[in-house]
């Protein structure tokens, strides 16, 4: 149901990858879901990735929690709003990367198919992922009706950037300085945008929490709308955020800034 979701998005000379979100759920003390897949750079212990396309199984973890303000609510038709304790985004965005594994042939092959003209100089590449550890305790409201009553939903987000500089300018100082400086000016265009991942995924996050929901027919159901509307709200904060990263990228250099660059170097800059 939830897993990896893949945008290409407009830059220079190649496809932009945009990985936008891995779900991961708590594996609670009373059950497991059916499927998983491995995850780098971020802990799998006690959490269990959820393939989108993966029938996934979501087992009884816990019921009837009686916390304030899941109380005396039992005969109206929707569920109480939840009212976890704690609510966080926490957002780790390291150093720029920088690779020389990619040729320019493969880069003037991605620009091509995107009917780019212009200088190829490199790429630069945005990776974001997160993982919602989402607590999936519910409560029985009346019978056969469920309600889901979280303790917590905590999201951590990976910010990778990447500059990619062809493998054949590795040898070549201006060619290689050129590109670094070229690129280096997008991602710093694009990190306003970047900032403000922590805040606007907050307030999706609290806002997918506060929505009213109906009752779950069971607790698997109540718990697969609550952490449908988590994702979907994500990732459209995502879409968003993304929107104005491609606006400040494009913004970046004028028509005159790409024609004197492609003439740098002694002219060995490949066009399109």
């Amino acid at each position: 149901m939830f897993a990896c979701k893949w945008k290409s998005t407009g830059f220079a000379g190649i496809v932009i990858l945009f990985v936008v979100g891995l779900i991961w759920y708590p594996t609670w003390a009373m059950g497991t879901a059916s499927a998983s897949i491995p995850h780098s750079g971020l802990p799998l212990s006690p959490q269990i990735g959820v393939d989108r396309d993966a029938a996934v199984e979501y087992r009884r973890f816990a019921q009837n929690s009686l916390r304030s303000g899941m109380v005396s609510e039992i005969d109206q038709p929707s569920c109480p709003v939840p009212t976890p304790e704690t609510v966080s985004v926490d957002v780790d965005r390291p150093s720029i990367n920088y690779s020389s594994k990619v040729t320019l042939n493969e880069l003037q092959r991605a620009a091509a198919a995107r009917n780019y003209s212009g200088p190829i100089l490199g790429a630069y590449q945005v990776d974001i992922k997160y993982v919602a550890n989402v607590d999936q305790t519910t409560r029985e409201i009346i019978s056969g009706r469920f309600c889901i009553d979280p303790e917590h939903v905590i999201v951590r987000v990976t910010i990778t950037q990447t500059i990619h500089i062809p493998w054949e300018f590795s040898s070549d100082d201006c060619l290689s300085k050129l590109v670094r400086e070229y690129q280096g000016h997008r991602a710093q265009a694009a990190g306003a945008a970047l900032d403000t991942v922590q805040p606007v995924l907050l307030a999706a996050v609290d806002s997918a929490i506060h929505r009213q929901r109906q009752h779950g027919v069971s607790e698997d159901a109540a718990i697969e709308v609550f952490l449908k509307d988590i994702r979907d709200d994500i990732e459209a904060a995502i879409d968003r955020i993304e929107v104005e990263r491609n606006r400040l990228v494009g913004n970046a250099h004028t028509p005159a800034d790409k024609e004197r660059l492609s003439r740098a170097c002694g002219g060995r800059v490949r066009r399109l």
